[in-house]
């Protein structure tokens, strides 16, 4: 009914005495007629189901459904063909694949997205502590395997900046606890690329399998609990660490590599402390190089929409680089240089077996695998399988770090998150900024902990303490809102209607219990005076006949009343603007015979959250009050009936809407009435008041 304006009601037909008939009129369609005409009874779960049967369920037990997994029509020779399908999906595509029509389509965005790939791989091995001629390995065999095996046509697979600055912490980390002492004493080892190669491989051994492990028991679904807040803000600190990381290309200044939490202050103040000593052409090449990174990418993002191509800059500027380097000999004036790539394979016959056994335990291999999980193949940056044969490279590494701060650009526009997260949700802004400030000064392993830690914890205070509402009509309209957004929402005499907006369980039932504390069971109660009962009572009556328009007609049974139900508006009629218990209530003092608990928020409800409302019900029971639940969906009724909850709330008690609960409760209202002049007084508002400020 939403949307009504205005209602009119016909006397109900004698074929069922609870019948009501609502005509609404749109107040913005009047010019054209348009109306609502609505003539159904007053449904409760029990008169639904029984006009409207549900169907059952046919439930296998566990062997039946052992036996129809491997049963022999099910195996078939077309279901093996599907499963190896799903296993090798290219054995499916590349038979029925369409060379006329998307081979070259196909080999320009393979050629596209090589070519941007090539000065990606080499800048993310810088990170990683290796060298660049890595990131070209790893750029090769992670893609032939996805073409194999993956599912997307869309996906490109390469190496990442995160992952790849968390592998270069573990390596660093894992290299100077192997040969710490030898360092000290100014003995490296002979071969110290090859030695973090090693480690380098160890590393993504371990993840690989960790992540191999994680996909056959189905646990990858734990990143859905990773908000968006939460990876924006670790993508952005992940950044700053990323961009510190480049001082020394960007500048040529020397500086150690700092591990662990505060990495990113120790690296700042030598780099302030050596600033005078900053290459003054390393310095103006890699500006350069960023300016007119910035610029064509920005440029390309203005005209994105009306060129389909785009210009591999990257790419360009490592070429320029490479010739400008090899012409004006870059290397005599103090540039640091890569040198060359060497030929031949550089596969590793055995691992660091010393380095295999303390670093399982550490929390880099766990943040790896974590994010392996969720990023599929990154881990494969360290794999060490050449196909290249020598290839003169002798580009400067200060064009690596310009490509790396241009490609930040990015992520560093996160940062306007924090407006827009403000306006949305401060609980998502507060995730967001702990887990961006964390990883800047605890690292990205212990930020991205902290930052997962405290976004369950909101999690936990959301359901703990969860939305809820008292509900007031709309005038005429049948239709219910919050009362304290909403001010033309008005209190039905007589009638709360409480909606809670969250899951029933055992980490909230103890504010369900609070906010629906029935006032009359409390130590401090406060009795009308004897003199002052006939006389509020009339005037209930009289707020009553106000507000509802009732003509009944009560048989021999309580529930055959006939109704013809016209809510009349009542422009002095005050809202309660407060949960069942504020003080701040205001009303005419009117009976508070009917509790109406709006469950249509609720996906669920435990076994704590049914006993909380069976208690709540027994207690308005015991009151002389009811307790009536509307608009449950499926499954919590289904757990209402096998809890045995319907013995303290009826069938007949659990409607299908909230007005359909109201209409009942007005109706057995005027049959009471009906029946004696004298009711029961069983509580009032002033009573609930009084009864609350005194707890």
């Amino acid at each position: 009914m939403a949307g009504l304006a205005g209602q009119n009601c016909d006397q109900p037909s004698g074929d069922n005495p609870r019948t009501v008939t609502i005509r609404a009129n749109h107040p913005h369609h009047q010019l054209d007629g348009s109306q609502l005409t609505l003539r159904r009874p007053i449904y409760n779960e029990r008169t639904f189901s029984q006009k409207y049967p549900p169907q059952q369920k046919s439930s296998k037990s566990a062997k039946d459904k052992l036996r129809g997994t491997f049963s022999s029509d099910k195996w078939n020779l077309q279901t093996l063909k599907n499963f190896f399908y799903g296993i090798v999906p290219i054995a499916y595509w590349l038979p029925r694949y369409q060379i006329k029509s998307d081979l070259f389509e196909d080999c320009l965005a393979g050629l596209t997205v090589g070519v941007l790939r090539i000065p990606h791989g080499m800048a993310h091995a810088v990170l990683a502590t290796l060298p660049p001629v890595y990131g070209l390995y790893t750029n090769i065999f992670p893609q032939l395997i996805y073409a194999v095996f993956g599912t997307s046509r869309h996906v490109s697979i390469g190496t990442m900046a995160v992952i790849s600055i968390m592998v270069g912490d573990a390596v660093e980390k894992a290299y100077q606890n192997i040969y710490g002492d030898e360092i000290k004493m100014n003995h490296p080892p002979e071969d110290e690329e090859t030695e973090r190669a090693r480690i380098a491989s160890t590393l993504a051994l371990m993840v690989g399998l960790i992540q191999f492990l994680m996909c056959l028991l189905r646990v990858g679904i734990i990143t859905n609990y990773l908000p968006e807040p939460l990876v924006r803000g670790f993508t952005t600190g992940a950044a700053c660490h990323v961009f510190s990381s480049q001082f020394n290309h960007l500048f040529g200044i020397e500086l150690d590599r700092y591990i662990g939490p505060f990495s990113l202050i120790k690296t700042y103040k030598p780099f302030l402390l050596n600033l005078g000593l900053t290459n003054p052409t390393t310095l103006l090449i890699s500006f350069s190089a960023l300016l007119i990174l910035i610029f064509v990418k920005e440029f390309q993002d203005c005209i994105r929409d009306r060129f389909k191509w785009q210009l591999p800059v990257e790419m360009l500027v490592v070429v320029l680089g490479t010739l400008f380097s090899h012409l004006f000999n870059f290397e005599d004036k103090k540039v640091a240089v890569v040198g060359q790539i060497p030929n031949g394979s550089c596969l590793h016959s055995e691992l660091h077996t010393f380095f295999l056994q303390p670093f399982i335990v550490t929390n880099d291999v766990i943040t790896l695998s974590y994010i392996a999980c969720r990023s599929n193949v990154h881990s494969a940056r360290t794999a060490c399988h050449s196909v290249y044969r020598e290839i003169p490279l002798t580009v400067t590494g200060m064009l690596f770090g310009s490509h790396y701060v241009g490609a930040l650009r990015g992520m560093f526009r996160q940062l306007t998150d924090i407006k827009k997260l403000w306006k949305y949700s401060k609980i998502d802004m507060t995730i967001w900024v702990v887990t961006f400030v964390f990883t800047v000064l605890m690292g990205l392993d212990i930020g991205l902990a902290i930052g997962i830690g405290y976004s369950i914890f909101t999690v936990i205070l959301r359901s703990q303490w969860p939305q809820s509402c008292m509900l007031g009509q709309f005038g005429e309209t049948g239709l219910y809102g919050d009362m304290k957004m909403f001010p033309d929402a008005k209190c039905i005499p007589g009638i709360k209607i409480f909606r809670i907006q969250s899951p029933l369980f055992f980490a909230n039932a103890a504010y369900l219990k609070k906010a629906l504390v029935l006032p009359s069971l409390l130590s401090t109660v406060v009795q009308p005076a004897e003199q002052n009962q006939t006389k509020e009572h009339s005037r209930n009556i009289d707020n009553l006949h106000r507000y509802t328009s009732l003509e009944s007609t009560v048989g021999h049974n309580s529930n055959d009343v006939m109704l013809n139900h016209v809510i009349a508006h009542d422009s002095n009629h005050h809202s309660v603007e407060t949960a069942i218990g504020d003080s701040n209530d205001r009303s005419d003092g009117c009976l508070l015979r009917t509790l109406i608990v709006d469950m249509s928020g609720v996906s669920f409800v435990d076994t704590v959250a049914l006993n909380t409302l069976e208690s709540i019900a027994q207690d308005y029971l015991a009151a002389n009050a009811k307790v009536y639940l509307a608009e449950c969906r499926s499954n919590v009724k289904h757990m209402l009936f096998t809890s045995g909850l319907v013995k303290s709330i009826d069938l007949e008690h659990i409607f299908l809407s909230v007005h359909d609960a109201v209409l009942h409760s007005q109706s057995m209202r005027v049959t009471n009435q009906a029946k004696s002049l004298d009711p029961e007084h069983p509580l009032t508002i002033e009573e609930f008041e009084v009864a609350d400020s005194a707890c």
